[in-house]
């Protein structure tokens, strides 16, 4: 609870009034993101449907009190009041309530896994349509100052073609560079349109608006001379932790499939008040306790244990196989930033 809690109030805290004619830096872009992205909305969702699942599992081990009262006039005979309470309490049940409510806590850490892949998704997706909105914009920058340059080369070439100093050759050939620095530049306002409604989407916007930004440099990752350890990273990585919490949730259902062998032990009372009277005064009561066993089923108990047996052994294998692959796939990324960085050090020296 307590987790889910200081996951989902940051993010409630951040009121910032917001409108299509501010101007946003990068920090201002993802406060508004985590706070409206749809995506993080239904994941914060699924947190408090998890937490509300756990609490309904937790209900069923608790005991259960209930009031009655009635009133009956049979025919022309007399009049009849009864009240009272009953109550009943699970005592045993083959571990099945405990294995629901472990199932529960699970589902709400894989719900929070899953709101920790979601926030990482999120933040990569907003970072990459952020850069390509400000290159859209500075790509229309670049291609004005071109065709600009293009006017003034084609007037100047025009101007000695048509003195005779210039053949048609070289006025035919400004003539296209100013026609394809014209295309140039319709095609980056439109490219710079669509970045900006990629954006937009991104964040969370209900309605695709114009965005003023304000770009900031993002500080780019400087990494360690020491290789990290991929193996430790990935067991820390929000993937690998929904494939555990999978993994677990079947090897707790696999242990409810086994409690229908195990008798069901649950204890009860009912204190009661009855008579002709508005207000009885006869009182009785009765306390017990009672067991149940399946004694046979057909194939139901055998066919659910071998299902959730080969479900939990299926889990356990994923589970395993993307252990290997993020170990893999995080090395492979290092090996790509790390050579990044190589070519920038020799583009610097070159």
């Amino acid at each position: 609870f307590y987790k889910t809690f200081f996951v989902i109030v940051p993010v409630l805290l951040f009121s910032m009034s917001v409108s299509a004619s501010d101007t946003f830096s990068f920090e201002d872009i993802m406060r508004i993101a985590v706070k409206k992205n749809r995506k993080l909305k239904s994941a914060r969702e699924d947190i408090n449907i998890a937490l509300a699942n756990k609490l309904s599992a937790i209900s069923v081990i608790l005991p259960k009190i209930y009031l009655s009262a009635g009133y009956s006039r049979p025919g022309e005979g007399s009049e009849s009041y009864s009240y009272g309470f009953s109550a009943s309490q699970s005592l045993f049940s083959g571990f099945e309530n405990v294995s629901r409510i472990k199932i529960a806590e699970e589902n709400l850490l894989l719900a929070r896994a899953s709101y920790e892949l979601a926030l990482a998704e999120v933040v990569y997706d907003v970072k990459l349509k952020y850069i390509n909105l400000y290159r859209a914009r500075e790509f229309i920058k670049l291609y004005q100052e071109i065709l600009e340059r293009r006017k003034w080369q084609f007037e100047m070439v025009k101007l000695k073609f048509e003195s005779g100093y210039e053949h048609k050759g070289s006025f035919l050939n400004i003539k296209a560079s100013l026609s394809k620095a014209e295309v140039d530049l319709r095609s980056a306002i439109r490219n710079e349109s669509v970045a900006e409604k990629e954006l937009c989407i991104a964040v969370g916007y209900d309605h695709l608006e114009k965005l003023k930004i304000k770009w900031e440099p993002i500080a780019p990752l400087e990494p360690g001379k020491e290789t990290p350890d991929f193996r430790e990273i990935t067991l820390k990585t929000a993937s690998y932790k929904k494939l555990v919490h999978t993994k677990r949730i079947a090897e707790l259902e696999a242990t409810i499939s086994k409690s229908a062998y195990y008798p069901e032990i649950s204890a009860s009372a009912r204190w009661e008040r009855s008579g002709a009277d508005f207000l009885p005064e006869n009182e009785s009561w009765r306390a017990g306790i009672n067991i149940s066993l399946s004694l046979f089923q057909g194939f139901d108990r055998v066919s659910k244990q071998s299902s959730t047996w080969s479900s939990y052994l299926k889990a356990e294998i994923n589970e395993k196989q993307g252990y290997f692959e993020k170990t893999i796939a995080l090395e492979k990324k290092w090996n790509a930033l790390m050579d990044a960085f190589d070519k920038k050090i020799v583009n610097k020296e070159s």
